[in-house]
């Protein structure tokens, strides 16, 4: 069934934005709570492309189901079970009948030396034997796995296996849009069979 795979729906931010109000009273109040618009944005527009997710995979709109917070702040839902991303302008929506985590992350270089908190040993010393101009990427690539685990497991970050995050498929893979480089990480059972979808928000809004 439709449900027994893994999806993802990808989208970029409009460059023309229209925040107008949600349907669901949680997510409204988390974006009026926004001090930044760029995040505010980014709320609304993660929450539209999940609505427009399950109309596709459900044919039935996102008020059809009970979507709640957990006191750890992760979304829970009746029928299936789902995660959300946003990074600079491009938001990820994970569906799957299983715990699922995704986290979508502009490849850039860190502010600050952060490689001996997301690394393990073994991990520190291949970042440290590539090349300069690939290093970002295999920072972020890293970091946005164990985010995705996180996710999926609702564990903290730090907490989960250092040695890439063992416990769970993981899957991840490199995005552009508009000449920026993204990487797109996905955790969960099926997560290296899952199906991506890329909407353009100009078209279905």
């Amino acid at each position: 069934t439709l449900m027994d795979t893994l999806s993802v729906f990808i989208a970029q931010i409009p460059q023309k934005t229209n925040v107008t109000a949600l349907s669901h009273p949680l997510r409204q109040s988390q974006i009026d709570s926004c001090k930044s618009n760029k995040v505010k944005e980014e709320k609304f527009y993660v929450w539209k492309l999940l609505e427009y997710a399950i109309f596709s995979l459900f044919n039935k709109p996102l008020t059809d189901f009970n979507i709640t917070l957990d006191k750890t702040g992760k979304w829970l839902s009746n029928g299936f079970e789902f995660s959300l991303s946003h990074s600079n302008g491009v938001v990820a929506v994970a569906i799957s009948p299983y715990p699922v985590g995704v986290d979508v992350e502009l490849i850039k270089k860190p502010k600050v030396n952060v490689y001996g908190k997301v690394f393990n040993d073994k991990q520190l010393i291949e970042f440290n034997r590539l090349p300069e101009d690939e290093k970002a990427e295999y920072f972020i690539t890293k970091w946005a796995n164990k985010e995705s685990v996180f996710k999926s497991e609702n564990k903290p970050i730090f907490i989960i296996d250092k040695e890439n995050c063992n416990s769970v498929e993981v899957f991840s893979k490199k995005i552009t849009f508009n000449e920026l480089n993204y990487v797109l990480s996905i955790a969960g059972k099926g997560a290296s069979n899952a199906k991506f979808t890329t909407i353009d928000f100009e078209r279905v809004l």
